[in-house]
Protein backbone atom coordinates (compact mmCIF):
# COMPACT_ATOMS: atom_id res chain seq x y z
CA UNK A 1 0.00 0.00 0.00
CA UNK A 2 3.25 2.36 0.85
CA UNK A 3 4.11 2.16 -3.15
CA UNK A 4 0.69 3.14 -4.28
CA UNK A 5 0.51 5.92 -2.32
CA UNK A 6 3.72 7.33 -3.31
CA UNK A 7 3.28 6.70 -6.57
CA UNK A 8 -0.34 8.25 -6.59
CA UNK A 9 1.37 11.27 -5.10
CA UNK A 10 4.10 11.22 -8.07
CA UNK A 11 1.19 10.83 -10.36
CA UNK A 12 -0.66 13.98 -8.45
CA UNK A 13 2.84 16.44 -7.94
CA UNK A 14 4.11 15.56 -12.05
CA UNK A 15 -0.11 16.19 -13.16
CA UNK A 16 0.42 19.56 -11.33
CA UNK A 17 3.58 20.68 -12.49
CA UNK A 18 2.84 19.28 -16.33
CA UNK A 19 0.35 22.60 -16.79
CA UNK A 20 2.85 25.39 -15.76
CA UNK A 21 5.26 23.84 -17.99
CA UNK A 22 3.31 23.53 -20.71
CA UNK A 23 2.31 27.40 -20.55
CA UNK A 24 5.40 28.13 -20.30
CA UNK A 25 6.36 26.20 -23.70
CA UNK A 26 3.24 28.27 -25.40
CA UNK A 27 4.96 31.65 -24.20
CA UNK A 28 8.21 30.32 -25.21
CA UNK A 29 6.30 30.08 -28.75
CA UNK A 30 4.71 34.01 -28.19
CA UNK A 31 1.38 32.43 -28.71
CA UNK A 32 0.13 32.19 -24.68
CA UNK A 33 -0.42 36.12 -24.04
CA UNK A 34 -1.23 37.46 -27.41
CA UNK A 35 -3.15 40.80 -26.40
CA UNK A 36 -5.24 40.91 -30.04
CA UNK A 37 -8.72 38.70 -30.10
CA UNK A 38 -8.24 35.57 -31.94
CA UNK A 39 -10.50 33.30 -34.08
CA UNK A 40 -12.16 30.43 -33.61
CA UNK A 41 -9.18 28.06 -35.11
CA UNK A 42 -6.64 30.32 -33.63
CA UNK A 43 -8.56 29.70 -29.95
CA UNK A 44 -8.56 25.99 -30.91
CA UNK A 45 -4.78 25.32 -32.01
CA UNK A 46 -3.73 27.20 -29.24
CA UNK A 47 -5.60 24.45 -26.98
CA UNK A 48 -4.39 21.76 -29.19
CA UNK A 49 -1.34 22.59 -28.47
CA UNK A 50 -1.55 23.05 -25.10
CA UNK A 51 -3.09 19.70 -24.49
CA UNK A 52 0.13 18.25 -26.68
CA UNK A 53 2.43 20.16 -24.53
CA UNK A 54 0.75 18.86 -21.69
CA UNK A 55 1.09 15.31 -21.93
CA UNK A 56 4.67 15.76 -23.74
CA UNK A 57 5.37 17.29 -19.88
CA UNK A 58 3.78 14.63 -18.34
CA UNK A 59 5.52 12.19 -19.96
CA UNK A 60 8.82 13.71 -19.89
CA UNK A 61 8.83 14.42 -16.15
CA UNK A 62 7.61 10.65 -15.45
CA UNK A 63 10.18 9.63 -17.42
CA UNK A 64 12.72 11.48 -15.71
CA UNK A 65 11.60 10.52 -12.66
CA UNK A 66 11.72 6.57 -13.49
CA UNK A 67 15.14 7.50 -14.50
CA UNK A 68 16.09 8.91 -11.26
CA UNK A 69 14.70 5.77 -9.50
CA UNK A 70 16.90 3.45 -11.86
CA UNK A 71 19.87 5.09 -11.03
CA UNK A 72 19.11 5.21 -7.49
CA UNK A 73 18.20 1.51 -7.87
CA UNK A 74 21.42 0.00 -9.52
CA UNK A 75 23.64 2.32 -7.23
CA UNK A 76 22.07 1.22 -3.99
CA UNK A 77 24.90 -0.72 -2.32
CA UNK A 78 22.48 -3.87 -1.52
CA UNK A 79 25.33 -6.29 -2.17
CA UNK A 80 27.25 -7.75 0.88
CA UNK A 81 30.34 -7.13 1.47
CA UNK A 82 33.44 -9.75 1.60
Amino acid sequence: KKIIAREFLWLLVISLLSAPLALLFLSALDIASKGYTLSLNEKDFIMELFILAYFINFAGLYLARLIVLAVKTLTSDSSPKP
